[in-house]
């Protein structure tokens, strides 16, 4: 019963920062790159497919990011 309940308790924190913890990920990956003086892509810009460079995506860094990467990630571990 118990590792239900830890199971349940994780699903629903995972589930809560899918649906509104991105921004706060964001920030904080912004405040760290800044302390270590990393560089950090303009998330407004538009995306470039490192496998196809010339053509347009039509899509910012930021669509990227919260739908192929942060989403993806968080949706296999729920």
């Amino acid at each position: 019963m118990n590792a239900i309940s830890l199971v349940e308790s994780i699903k629903s924190q995972l589930q809560k920062l899918r649906d509104d913890g991105q921004d706060d990920f964001m920030a904080e990956v912004s405040s760290f790159c800044e302390e270590n003086d990393i560089g950090m892509l303009i998330m407004e810009e538009e995306f470039v497919d490192p496998k196809r460079p010339r053509k347009r995506t039509a899509i910012t860094n930021s669509h990227h990011y919260k739908m192929d990467c942060f989403y993806t990630v968080l949706d296999m571990q729920l």
